[in-house]
């Protein structure tokens, strides 16, 4: 199985937001042919989101509905606004569960996601059936001391150590068959809830499976992998009630749901499936609602594939609607801030480029039109019209050749930078930019988080350079291709091709000079010096920008 597979979702695996008490849950969910079993609910481990099971998904819905929710603040699922208590997580998927019209599940839970799995056990009785735990944290006292002090004391490190050092505890659990690749996707999803990562474990902390396992009424199982927990999961023997069962697998380790799906898969469905008819469970889908969210975050097919964007919608909407293109590596989390600020009067649309945030990346390495023609597909699904179009670096190609393709149909054009590049300077930045080489020792990950700080510079602030680290990292095997678009696409040569009105914003980054370049190849366009914008200049001032291109917008 090569990295590429590894990366990407499985062909028959979809992504899905559903409504609930902190906003929107994401989730993957996999739909059999025929109901035959009752539906799975898998809960991930602390920390990481859903897509850890997405392999498992894609074998287990030969013959049930599977479904793997992020949980609250985590992956792409909205965080509460204060820490939380189990109990409050697992009342959160059991709202899930009844948004998907489901009338019975059973349940797994991996390490951390035990914990919940048990609470919905507790608090649904009659529709939870069966529950499914796989290495179960029952820390003693000294351990709970140590966890406690972790995460009231957060790894981090301005060079970068803290990212070599969590990559490091983790290769000892690396299994010879398990890729490099699988790490760097754990460590991708386990940087995405930035300062509020230490919430899982606080949850953790307070719920003590020991005291809880023995009450619940199902048929319950607890499988002991040989990892990090196996000393902690045998402890759980004792407490388990008259319907539970214990079984270690000392062939099974961390990341093996990447490379051995099916054999996993096996075991579940004899736990889940013994003894019992095939038991059928209809679902269906979740209404739609609309509560009121600034901004919401979608899924749109179009016929180059599914979509990530996000999207702020007013009630009436006054302006013409905006689409915002995001730099690579990063995704549409860069206009989190100018979204709801634009989309006061207007509909705005921030789309993730295929390959990068949520949208799953193409079969091949794509060419700027191919970026384009997707954000055409998105508009024309979205019955948005004329549209005004704003882009980041290589989003603001991206807006190039857009405009281009829709002629009429964009009205304005914004560009965050001009990347014009000599053939030097290309031919120096296909071997910078190209494929990232992992390292055993995880010493490519410092490298590059300190490549990172020297674009940021000291005054961009750590929770932003954590942000867009972790959204450039989760690109994987695929993260040069946006770069290497830009490269190929002829910019000095396309841009007098533009007949809208053309704004060129000029931030004191990597590309200022190049931007100077642009100078004079626009019919109806203007370069705008902003010496005073860095790398988080869409965060911190955002009124600002939001009130430049609305007069721009007017004009």
């Amino acid at each position: 199985m090569d990295d590429a597979t590894i990366w990407r979702t499985p062909p028959d695996v979809s992504r899905e937001y559903v409504d609930g008490r902190f906003g929107q849950t994401h989730l993957r969910i996999n739909r059999p042919a025929a109901e035959t079993r009752v539906p799975l609910l898998c809960l991930h481990s602390t920390g990481f989101s859903g897509r850890m099971f997405a392999a498992l998904l894609a074998d287990l819905a030969r013959d049930r509905l599977a479904i793997a929710p992020d949980s609250p603040g985590y992956g792409e699922s909205d965080p509460p606004p204060a820490p939380t208590t189990i109990q409050d997580i697992a009342m959160a998927h059991g709202e899930l569960i009844d948004g998907l019209g489901l009338s019975q599940v059973d349940v797994l839970g991996y390490h951390g996601g035990t914990k919940t799995a048990v609470e919905l056990a507790l608090q649904r009785p009659r529709q939870v059936r069966r529950v499914l735990l796989v290495g179960a944290p029952v820390p003693n006292d000294e351990e709970r001391a140590r966890q406690r002090a972790a995460f009231l004391r957060p790894d981090y490190a301005r060079d970068g150590g803290h990212l070599q050092r969590r990559w490091q505890w983790a290769l000892p659990f690396r299994r010879p068959d398990v890729p490099l690749i699988s790490l760097s996707k754990s460590l991708a999803e386990t940087l995405r809830p930035g300062p509020r990562a230490w919430w899982g474990s606080r949850a953790n902390y307070d719920y003590r499976l020991e005291t809880k396992v023995p009450q619940l009424p199902q048929p319950h199982l607890v499988l002991n992998p040989d990892d990090d927990l196996t000393a902690q999961t045998r402890r759980l023997q004792a407490s388990l009630g008259a319907k539970g069962r214990y079984r270690e697998l000392p062939e099974w380790a961390h990341w093996r749901l990447d490379t051995r799906a099916p054999q996993f898969a096996g075991w579940v469905r004899e736990f889940l499936d013994s003894g019992l008819p095939a038991p059928s469970s209809s679902w269906r889908l979740p209404r739609v609602a609309t509560p009121p969210l600034t901004v919401r975050r979608l899924f749109v097919e179009t016929p180059l594939g599914r979509v990530h964007l996000r999207l702020a919608q007013p009630e009436v909407p006054l302006a013409r609607p905006l689409i915002l293109l995001h730099i690579s590596t990063l995704s549409s989390r860069v206009y989190e801030a100018l979204l709801p600020e634009m989309g006061r009067d207007r509909v705005v649309v921030a789309i993730d480029t295929p390959g990068f945030g949520e949208s799953e990346a193409p079969a091949e390495r794509p060419s700027i039109e191919f970026y384009a023609t997707v954000a055409d597909h998105v508009i024309r699904a979205l019955d948005l019209g004329t549209v005004d179009v704003m882009g980041y670096h290589t989003g603001s190609v991206i807006a190039v050749e857009l405009a281009r393709q829709r002629g009429p149909g964009v009205a304005h054009v914004v560009m965050i930078s001009a990347p014009i590049f000599t053939r030097e300077e290309i031919a120096e930045r296909h071997v910078r930019n190209g494929p990232e080489l992992l390292e055993e020792d995880g010493s490519h990950l410092t490298r590059r988080w300190r490549r990172t700080l020297s674009f940021y510079g000291p005054r961009v602030s750590d929770q932003i350079i954590e942000r867009n680290f972790a959204e450039a990292i989760r690109g994987g095997p695929m993260a040069h291709w946006g770069h290497f678009a830009v490269y190929d696409y002829p910019l000095a040569e396309r841009m007098p091709d533009l007949d809208q009105p053309t704004l060129i914003l000029r931030p004191d980054d990597d590309c200022a000079e190049m931007t100077l370049r642009a100078d004079g190849l626009l019919r109806r366009g203007r370069i705008l010096d902003c010496p005073e914008y860095g790398f988080d200049f869409l965060d911190v001032r955002t009124r600002e920008v939001a009130n430049t291109l609305r007069t721009f917008f007017a004009s």
